[in-house]
């Protein structure tokens, strides 16, 4: 592989930390209007909604019946602009006090997109830049998918030069652009194929990919080189975007570094959020990073250790919106918390018997909520095989609930599996169970004491530490 390819490219996506100039002053908001107006028609939309997403507002208006919409934005500085009807979307750049009219077919929407009124150039070319990231076969084996970096890297230079070709052009054209948006965008450019190397490295990076050695090597000069703290870029989607990946990247690089093993939720909280107060020192940055993985953090895994890290997130004067979303997360989570009782959930076996919560009380119970058809969910079988033979004849039941949709697919699978133990079939995800404890993803394990209270409503897998967590409980 060219070494020096991949140095140059990586090099000129460092210079991370220019800032904004205010050439911005000459627009004026007009007195009697008090906020950014996108109208236009999409015909032949079969989606109902368009939604407009910008720094951390979206917008939802229904289409009328012929497809006109009208949006009053409340956009306070100059934003991006991501416009969403169903899988379809695009890029708009707006200033306060803006009227922006857009017009598409539905069948070739960014094809047929046009802009009038503010700025229609400076859209038309966002929607350009679009399509030319659209129309790139990203995941394809010679791009995203491919197993050879040499092959990866002109891809990815293919893409770049032809988003800074049209930019340069766009750039040249004759009109007195605002610098602040022509900055913007070429951090944009830098933004999206940073992005781009870090999934594929993250992809790769434990593989027998020949060179990866060099693209690790060359990854690690990346990151020590990034500046991702300046707020002036959070209205750049690809910004926030790249912020957790380059998170990610430490977070990884210190459990190698120090050869951390498998450690819980709370553990990997801690470490996230210790890296990011050492790399982000700006509140707004702080304040969105913090609710990114916050926001997935309670929603996938709950709140348990957690609060520390949520009244942090409260000090950063953070969006009253999605502070109330983690707060709605947070108040339902806590009603799982440890010493809380379980819902009594009643589900049958393969022959048709009940059991109920009740039915194992006075022993431990560790639940594995699973489908036949859940691939993360088969990897942990053997684990919990085994699990069941070391725990046998010990005061604990092991119960397995499968939410299958369709009773023959789980007894299917049961049978030709030989899955033995406690196997009840909750038939789908309209349960008791599943409302109770926020299950929306699987496998998902719970642990409960012997008067039926959590212990934890999101335990470890079998896979990982379980063993030593039920060793360790009074009694078993």
């Amino acid at each position: 592989m060219k070494n020096v390819l991949l140095l140059t490219m990586v090099l000129s996506l460092l210079m991370f930390n220019l800032s904004c100039k205010d050439n911005t002053k000459e627009r004026k908001l007009d007195s009697n209007q008090v906020s950014t107006v996108i109208t236009g028609q999409i015909k032949n939309s079969r989606n109902p909604l368009i939604v407009f997403h910008y720094n951390t507002k979206s917008d939802t208006i229904k289409l009328k019946s012929d497809g006109s919409f009208s949006a009053s934005l409340d956009i306070t500085n100059p934003s991006y602009v991501k416009i969403q009807l169903g899988f379809q979307e695009t890029l708009a750049f707006v200033f306060p006090g803006d009227n922006v009219n857009l017009t598409s077919d539905n069948t070739d929407f960014n094809s047929t997109l046009k802009y009038t009124g503010d700025n229609s150039d400076i859209n038309d070319f966002l929607n350009e830049q679009y399509l030319i990231f659209k129309n790139t076969a990203i995941n394809s084996a010679d791009f995203m998918y491919s197993s050879q970096i040499d092959r990866f890297l002109n891809s990815l230079n293919t893409l770049k030069n032809s988003l800074n070709n049209n930019y340069t052009k766009f750039k040249n054209a004759g009109k007195a652009h605002d610098q602040d948006f022509l900055e913007l965008e070429q951090k944009r450019i830098e933004f999206k194929t940073l992005s781009l190397i870090i999934n594929y490295f993250m992809a790769l990076r434990n593989s027998n990919t020949p060179d990866m050695s060099i693209l690790k090597a060359e990854m690690d000069v990346l990151v020590a080189g990034v500046n991702a703290d300046n707020k002036e870029y959070l209205t750049i989607f690809e910004y926030k975007e790249l912020l957790p990946q380059y998170i990610s990247l430490h977070f990884v690089k210190k459990i190698e570094d120090d050869n951390i093993a498998a450690v819980s939720y709370e553990d990997i909280a801690n470490i996230y959020f210790e890296i990011i107060e050492d790399r982000i020192k700006t509140k707004e940055v702080l304040a969105e990073l913090y609710y990114v993985f916050l926001d997935d953090l309670f929603s996938n895994y709950g709140v348990v250790g957690l609060g520390k890290h949520f009244e942090r997130y409260k000090t950063l004067n953070p969006d009253n919106n999605r502070l109330h979303k983690l707060q709605s997360i947070y108040t339902v989570w806590a009603q799982l918390a440890p010493g809380s009782y379980s819902v009594n959930f009643e589900f049958p076996d393969i022959n048709g018997k009940m059991y109920s919560l009740k039915d194992f009380s006075g022993k431990y119970v560790y639940i594995d909520v699973w489908a036949s058809w859940c691939g993360p969910c088969k990897v942990e079988i053997p684990y919990l095989k085994q699990l069941k033979n070391d725990f046998k004849g010990k005061n604990i039941e092991i119960i397995a609930i499968s939410v299958d949709e369709k009773r023959a697919d789980w007894e299917n699978f049961i049978r030709s599996n030989n899955m033995g133990g406690i196997q009840l079939f909750a038939g789908g995800w309209n349960n008791s169970l599943v409302q109770h404890f926020r299950i929306t993803g699987i496998p998902r394990f719970i642990l409960l004491d012997k008067e039926g209270r959590i212990i934890n409503a999101n335990a470890e897998r079998p896979s990982g530490n379980i063993a030593s967590i039920l060793n360790s409980l009074d009694g078993i």
